[in-house]
């Protein structure tokens, strides 16, 4: 967000109604909730000094995060659920039909560009090649 911001702030004195930064941030699905990070710069996204325009959110929720399951690493039912006080569209999409992922990704993009504010694609899926540290498949 950072670096966008200090984009915006060298187009400046350009023409600001052209849309050549764009944010996008990727998030884990237990980094997203459990890091501080996340939600302070959610909260700081509307002050004129801190805001980029708006950002793409994407979180590769594998539901495993950490080793723990996810009624035990947050306090609601997804990892997403975060942005909600905000107002931030949540588009929740299954990583096994490649066809909906990208058609959401359009709409990302459709959407930022239209309205200049965040939105954020919870991509739900599952991993096929480990699953935590001991590799327990029954976990997921």
């Amino acid at each position: 967000m950072g670096k966008t911001r200090a984009k915006l702030d060298d187009l400046q004195g350009e023409n600001k109604t052209e849309t050549r930064v764009l944010n996008i941030q990727a998030h884990g699905d237990a980094a997203f909730p459990g890091q501080g990070a996340s939600y302070e710069a959610l909260t700081l996204s509307k002050l004129p000094k801190f805001s980029c325009d708006g950002s793409l959110h994407i979180i590769t929720n594998n539901q495993v995060g950490f080793t723990t399951s996810p009624e035990d690493d947050r306090s609601f039912k997804n990892s997403s659920d975060i942005v909600k006080p905000f107002g931030v569209p949540i588009l929740r999409v299954n990583t096994s039909d490649p066809d909906s992922v990208i058609r959401c990704s359009k709409l990302m993009i459709r959407y930022w560009q239209a309205f200049k504010k965040d939105i954020l694609v919870d991509m739900i899926g599952f991993r096929f090649y480990g699953h935590n540290e001991v590799d327990e498949p029954s976990f997921t």
